[in-house]
């Protein structure tokens, strides 16, 4: 009697669901092999002199649409703020989509800025708007 392996059935099926599932519905991504990251893109919120600033609360809106972005968690940790993750890539275009960022401190819009996001076949980018922003407390 021969043996069979199962093993290359397997691998080959696993390669194929990492294809499947690994990338957008684009046709420009297809085949295209996504890694297991999940990309977070963040920026700091600082003062004047260059010191993290803790916010009370903070909001990401797609200008578009006002809809409202949420984290899980969305406990910001030494002044850094996230605005978009691999979660939101159904929410905007691989071309760019502008988003506001507000930051909070007793119930006042402190800080406000715009940035462009957008994301390739895989993973969700900057596209533009400051790696920091500074505000005079």
């Amino acid at each position: 009697m021969m043996k069979t392996s199962i093993f290359p059935t397997i691998s080959i099926l696993s390669i194929f669901l990492f294809f499947l599932l690994g990338c957008s519905d684009d046709q420009e991504c297809a085949g295209v092999a996504c890694t297991a990251d999940y990309r977070i893109v963040t920026i700091e919120v600082k003062d004047q002199n260059g010191d993290p600033v803790l916010l009370d609360a903070y909001n990401v809106l797609i200008v578009n649409t006002n809809e409202r972005l949420t984290f899980d968690p969305e406990v910001p940790t030494g002044g850094q703020y996230t605005l978009v993750e691999d979660q939101h890539m159904s929410l905007i275009s691989s071309d760019g989509t502008l988003l506001l960022f507000e930051g909070l401190i007793n119930d006042e819009v402190i800080a406000s800025e715009e940035f462009v996001v957008g994301h390739d076949c895989c993973h969700v980018i900057k596209v533009s708007g400051p790696d920091e922003v500074v505000i005079n407390l």
